[in-house]
This record gives C-alpha cells, structure tokens and sequence, in this order.
C-alpha cells in the first residue's frame, strides 16, 4: 500500500524485496521496521531500490561486528521520516576477505561510515574512493582495533579500576 507522503509500507517493502532478490530473507519487526538479511552482492541493488521507494531514505550509520570465527557482519540502518520506515540490512562477510561493494556513490555521506568501518573492522569496501585512515595514527601498532582478536595494552588498566578477569593481569589481551 502506497504512503500518500511517496513511500510504500514496510509490509509492502518485504514483499517487493521478496520478489525482487530470491535469495535474500525479509521480514517486518514491529510496526514499520524492516529487517534484511542479504549476502554483498545484493547490497547495492536493495540500496538502490530503498533509495528509490522512499524520497526522503535518510542512511542513519553503518555498524561492523565481529564474529570472530564465524567471520565478520556488516550492518545498515535507513529511516524514512514521512513513512515512518525503519530499514536495517544485515551482511555476514567471511573471516578471511571481509569484502563488501560500497554504497558510497548512492549516498555520498556514507565515506565516513565506510571508513570507518574499514578501519576499525578491516573491512574493505569496494569502489570506495577514499579508504585511507580516518581517526587512527599512522604509528598504531597492529590494526583493526575493534576486532575481538586485536591485542590491547593494559598498563594503564588499574587507573580505571576495572578488574582483570585473567591470571596473568590481561597481559595476553
């Protein structure tokens, strides 16, 4: 069913995304929200088609996870404000080449988002035109500092007063 203010429902969003990409899972959470599970190859095409269902789709941010041995998830969030539309679109990517095509040339603003997320998750965004680091120094030793398996320095940890859970004072964390 058609939103007077130009959108289509999210029932109605599940059911075009069904027919549309038979290999993906859609489905409507609550009222109005949206949520899809897609492998990357279909990540430009349903960004396209939200982008074209919804005249005011707003990208609300890009999220990385860490699965660790089950590899690596990459998350999306769409509003639309006028038909009160939330759309999250979740992408497992494999440990070994965590690799998605960028939305970035759709919705210019996302550079940041990918950037970040390729930094902190290594994550590689392709087509991206600008993946070069964004909040971390040149020097860090090692990379990807939100991954579970990034090794951290805890010679500061008594200053916050947070307890170490390991034996060996987190040393190996």
């Amino acid at each position: 069913m058609s939103n007077p203010e130009g959108g289509i429902s999210g029932a109605q969003l599940v059911h075009e995304l069904k027919q549309k990409f038979k290999g993906i899972e859609a489905r409507t959470a609550g009222f109005q929200t949206v949520q899809i599970d897609t492998s990357p190859e279909y990540i430009v095409d349903i960004v396209k088609m939200l982008d074209a269902a919804y005249s005011d789709l707003f990208p609300e941010t890009i999220l990385g996870v860490d699965l660790e041995d089950s590899g690596f998830e990459v998350i999306y969030y769409f509003w639309s404000h006028s038909n009160q539309v939330l759309c999250q679109i979740r992408v497992p990517l494999p440990v070994d080449t965590p690799t998605i095509p960028s939305i970035s040339d759709i919705f210019p603003g996302m550079e940041w988002h990918e950037r970040e997320t390729h930094e902190m998750f290594g994550v590689y965004f392709e087509g991206h035109p600008d993946l070069r680091l964004l909040l971390l120094p040149e020097e860090l030793e090692g990379k990807y500092p939100l991954r579970k398996s990034f090794k951290t320095d805890r010679s500061r940890l008594e200053e916050t007063e947070v307890k170490s859970t390991t034996s060996d004072g987190g040393a190996n964390r």
